[in-house]
């Protein structure tokens, strides 16, 4: 059998492999347990959720609602470099896309020109104001 999983960032790979086989070995089928495992194949990223209270989430939030953005926090089943960042440099990281980010990734997506545009200004904002300085 093949399937996909996802799952919330407080928990590794290997945690979520452990909970299956967990699973498997409860059912109580020797032949079951034998002849089942558990493989990640194809796209396997650890998660990364940046924290909610951290100095760069803060700053971006208030960038975002000076300039009349109403930004909403939550998560994507996607991955992106931004876990890179994060989980093996340490780096703060948000991914943030704009207005009309929900249509990203769907059937029939398409960027807005008038929102790309939006978005590239509330992310010089943020940087000037990340960094103290216009220059």
């Amino acid at each position: 059998m093949d399937g996909g999983i996802g799952f919330l960032p407080m928990k590794t790979m290997a945690e979520v492999e452990k909970e299956c086989l967990d699973v498997i070995d409860k059912i109580g089928d020797p032949w079951l347990k034998d002849h089942c495992r558990i493989d990640f194949n194809g796209l396997k990223n650890e998660p990364y959720q940046m924290p909610l209270s951290h100095p760069f989430t803060d700053a971006l939030m208030e960038t975002l609602k000076s300039r009349g953005r109403n930004p909403e926090i939550g998560g994507m089943m996607a991955t992106c470099d931004a876990r890179y960042y994060f989980n093996q440099g340490g780096m703060p990281s948000i991914v943030y896309g704009g207005a009309n980010s929900n249509l990203s990734h769907a059937k029939n997506e398409y960027a807005d020109i008038m929102d790309v545009l939006e978005t590239a200004v509330d992310y010089a904002a943020f940087l000037i104001d990340w960094c103290g300085t216009s220059e």
